[in-house]
């Protein structure tokens, strides 16, 4: 796996950026990381895109961002599954810790 499908990985499992399919000024298709506040991040080529594309989904806005159920499904040596298991995992199962204890001191 490429640096730039490394970097595309990292950020698409970042909370809250999405990938948008553009053209560039030369009028060559291009692919887009944004963050939350609409900010591009970082381009990507086709190929890039290509090697990711069965693992996104779309909104209605056009808007791709990683099915983070068909990551978990991926063997357990590949890249990106081993990146969300340290990345976003720990932090899903904190938060679900947490509101476990605040639903025990409510009740």
């Amino acid at each position: 796996m490429t640096d730039k499908r490394k970097d595309l990985a990292w950020l698409l499992l970042q909370p809250h950026h999405y990938l948008v399919k553009t053209t560039n000024t030369t009028g060559r298709i291009v692919y887009k990381v944004y963050d939350r506040k609409k900010n591009p991040v970082q381009y990507f080529s086709v190929t890039d895109y290509k090697y990711f594309f069965w693992l996104f989904k779309k909104d209605h806005k056009n808007r791709m961002t990683l099915n983070l159920s068909r990551v978990r499904q991926l063997n357990g040596n590949n890249y990106l599954k081993v990146l969300y298991k340290k990345r976003v995992a720990p932090d899903l199962e904190t938060k679900l810790f947490l509101s476990m204890e605040e639903n025990k001191h409510h009740a």
